[in-house]
């Protein structure tokens, strides 16, 4: 399946099964607004990035080459409209500095246990900064 290169007034739907394209372009918009607004919670960043990675959503968006993002950590750093302008280890450092990994842990009851234990690796690692 190949991947469309759009941006202007495509806003997807977060109704759509997850991982498609449509739900990757609707989660990268909450994403970009989150991350633009700073009234997005860490909370909903936290499960909205959780999602994308879950789904690999990042998978159907294109970059600037309108090809399919490689990795997810591309799709982070990708400029806004593409991306969300952001390497992905700072924003987990940014949306994740401060919250206990039991309170984020609970937040993300979708991820598998191998998942979950990533994210609180991860946390783990933070305490240390």
């Amino acid at each position: 399946m190949g991947t469309r290169f759009s941006t202007l007034g495509d806003v997807g739907s977060l109704a759509a099964p997850p991982g498609s394209r449509d739900w990757a372009v609707a989660v990268r918009l909450e994403l970009q607004a989150a991350l633009s607004s700073f009234r997005g919670s860490a909370d909903h960043l936290q499960t909205m990035l959780a999602l994308m990675r879950r789904h690999e959503g990042w998978r159907q968006l294109a970059g600037e080459d309108r090809q399919p993002f490689a990795t997810y950590e591309a799709f982070c750093a990708a400029p806004v409209p593409l991306g969300l302008g952001w390497q992905a280890e700072r924003l987990d450092q940014a949306i994740g500095r401060g919250e206990p990994a039991t309170q984020v842990l609970g937040l993300l009851p979708q991820l598998t246990a191998a998942e979950r234990a990533d994210v609180r690796r991860q946390l783990d690692a933070l305490d240390g900064v």
